[in-house]
């Protein structure tokens, strides 16, 4: 399958991965203040004076907080992705039957039921989760690498 062909399984659902591809840049930006807040804690601690924070309390209770947001985040994110792979799954398994039942008997005489079947369960499966767990996921994380490295 190219990925021209891929385009009608997307575009329906465009609004959906455009929110879980906001959310996964979210969340990148949120696993990046995860070590400056502990670069804070360690500046309070060791008592240089080069912390935002004032008290080792508000550093501890933002670092809860941001655990806590980053949670709720992860879940919502993979809720999205999952009910989405599983639409995008179910509509190429639709559109793949659709096409299969329009084929003549000649050719399902000529296939072995077993490659008709592993085309419709495993097949679209994989093309669902290429498009949910690795397109949408590819940029957040390449902004990740480049923040840590900064």
């Amino acid at each position: 399958m190219k990925f021209s062909e891929l385009l009608p399984l997307i575009t329906p659902r465009r609004k959906v991965l455009l929110l879980i591809f906001v959310l996964l840049l979210l969340g990148s930006g949120l696993a990046l203040l995860n070590p400056w807040i502990a670069g804070q804690f360690t500046g309070l601690l060791i008592g240089n004076g080069e912390s935002v924070f004032s008290n080792i309390n508000y550093i501890l209770i933002a670092w809860l907080g941001l655990l806590g947001f980053k949670s709720l985040l992860s879940f919502a994110t993979r809720y999205l992705i999952g009910a989405t792979g599983e639409t995008i799954t179910a509509s190429l398994r639709t559109r793949l039957y659709d096409h299969l039942q329009a084929l003549p008997l000649s050719y399902h005489q000529q296939q072995r039921s077993g490659d008709l079947l592993a085309l419709l369960s495993d097949d679209a499966a994989v093309i669902s989760a290429f498009v949910t767990n690795t397109l949408v996921q590819l940029l957040p994380l390449f902004i990740t690498l480049g923040g840590a490295f900064v």
